[in-house]
């Protein structure tokens, strides 16, 4: 069945590669999987049926995660005003309907904080290709749904988010939509030849389903990339523009 409880979906994202998930978020409903394995991620993001990558950022669980793989605003910044700015504009927006493009850390100095695990772990993030831009850069989410952001610090590692929609849809919105999408997506694999993946999609009781339906913002999240010491706008989405200008 596709359908999986919160319980069900970390041990589902946990086990052997060749899985995908389907979240709710604070904004709308997304698609990922664990960034460990490339082949998965590659296949994840093909069940959209997309010719193109489909766009993607990753969810950490906290703020420090972000620093631990994304620099400006990490303790070498901290005496920079521009690194000063972008960790006091990250702590106003983050958690929430926000994504910020970041450039990399080195593949060295992330090797050098979190081991050669870390570092491998950055392979498959450059591999996301996020947005072009001056140097590898990635965009990062921190979301307010609580039980999203448990499971997320449970895994260890950060979570490939997308939206969930198929090419040229809109984004599911509630837990009976996503459910929709999902089953489409799990009937398009064998047309795709895209076997590699099996794909899940979080569904707890009604009343559970209803009342996170109702904390999604209904749009996706704005996008913002720091570069150059400025915030650029790459998306208008949900999260107002109002903190950052």
């Amino acid at each position: 069945a596709l359908a999986t409880s919160y319980a069900e979906a970390r041990r589902w994202l946990d086990g052997t590669g060749g899985r995908a998930l389907a979240f709710p978020t604070d904004t709308v409903w997304g698609l990922g999987c664990l960034i460990t394995d490339l082949a998965t991620v590659k296949a994840t993001l093909r069940l959209k049926g997309e010719g193109r990558q489909a766009t993607s950022s990753v969810i950490v669980p906290n703020m420090e995660s972000i620093w631990r793989y994304c620099t400006g605003g990490d303790a070498e910044m901290a005496g920079s005003q521009s690194g000063e700015r972008l960790r006091d504009v990250a702590a106003a927006l983050l958690p929430g309907f926000y994504t910020l493009v970041l450039p990399l850390r080195s593949r060295a100095d992330i090797e050098a904080a979190g081991g050669a695990d870390a570092g491998e772990t950055l392979r498959h993030l450059e591999a996301l290709g996020h947005v072009a831009g001056p140097g590898p850069s990635l965009g990062v989410r921190v979301v307010t749904h609580e039980r999203v952001q448990a499971m997320v610090a449970s895994c260890g590692v950060p979570l490939l988010a997308t939206s969930l929609n198929l090419h040229g849809e809109s984004p599911a919105a509630g837990a009976e939509e996503a459910l929709r999408v999902a089953a489409r997506m799990d009937e398009g694999r064998a047309a795709a030849e895209n076997m590699s993946v099996e794909l899940r999609c979080i569904r707890e009781d009604e009343a559970a389903d209803e009342a996170q339906a109702s904390a999604l913002a209904g749009q996706s999240s704005t996008v913002l990339r720091y570069a150059d010491g400025r915030l650029e706008v790459l998306r208008q989405g949900s999260g107002p523009l109002a903190p950052v200008e």
